[in-house]
């Protein structure tokens, strides 16, 4: 059987958190022995402010807080070993959160629509970055502790206006398309010599972006369509690079 307390639905070992009822609460803590919230446990509680993660907590699940527009501060999160797809999506209050050492995947959507959300470190667990995890956080100045990522999904950081400098993981070799789509504010991505693909759009309107430092032709694989198109501000020496670039894969296309 299972058990409610004042605004939640649990399990009857209280272990799963599985929905808020309660749609108007404004501040919570999770009980103690809760481990997992379930998907959409959360979603749509528009006053919810501020939660409050017990120590035993492992997980959250997909789209768990999603749609919390009022969502300010989220603690006790540094013993999450997983976080859903969408958790956290369209929580346009959140300004930080922080990711815990356990975490090996950003997930799809994780952080989409966060519109406040102004810096993240990325533990030295992290190995992907997900399709669309951190999109439209327009107000992203600051993403560090990416060395150890492998993998970077398709519009991963789209419409993250203000986001200045990226450093680019040697061991991805694909930057997927629009993964930095409109990002207008930034100025550097670090090393790309090791790319041997760059997807459509990739970087498309990033027009404060001047130098960057690409691959060489003989190992380049595939150019994707404007993947550099608005970047009105890149300097000759790169914008000869991306036409040299362009006709090898041309010419192996051929």
């Amino acid at each position: 059987m299972d058990e409610i307390d004042e605004c939640c639905w649990y399990s009857s070992d209280f272990t799963h958190l599985k929905e808020c009822y309660k749609k108007a609460i404004v501040q919570t803590k999770i009980d103690e022995r809760c481990k997992i919230i379930e998907a959409h446990a959360f979603d749509g509680c528009n006053n919810l402010t501020k939660v409050e993660l017990p120590e035993n907590i492992t997980e959250i699940g997909e789209s768990a807080f999603a749609n919390c527009i009022s969502l300010r501060e989220i603690t006790g999160t540094e013993q999450l070993e997983k976080i859903g797809s969408s958790a956290f999506y369209l929580c346009d209050s959140l300004t930080k959160f922080t990711i815990s050492q356990k975490i090996d995947i950003i997930e799809p959507h994780t952080f989409d629509g966060c519109h406040n959300l102004s810096k993240i470190e990325l533990p030295a667990n992290v190995r992907e970055i997900g399709e669309s995890a951190f999109a439209n956080c327009i107000s992203l100045r600051e993403i560090t502790g990416t060395e150890n990522v492998e993998k970077i999904g398709s519009h991963a950081f789209y419409h993250c206006i203000s986001l200045q400098k990226f450093s680019f993981p040697s061991a991805v070799k694909t930057v997927e398309p629009y993964t930095f789509y409109d990002c207008r504010g930034l100025m550097d991505v670090g090393d790309l010599s090791n790319v041997k693909s760059i997807g459509d759009f990739a970087f498309c309107n990033c027009m404060t972006l001047k130098t960057i430092t690409l691959p060489p032709a003989t190992t380049f694989e595939y150019f994707g369509k404007e993947p550099f198109e608005g970047c009105e501000n890149l300097d000759e020496e790169t914008k000869n690079r991306i036409k040299e670039l362009i006709e090898v894969t041309n010419s192996q296309n051929r």
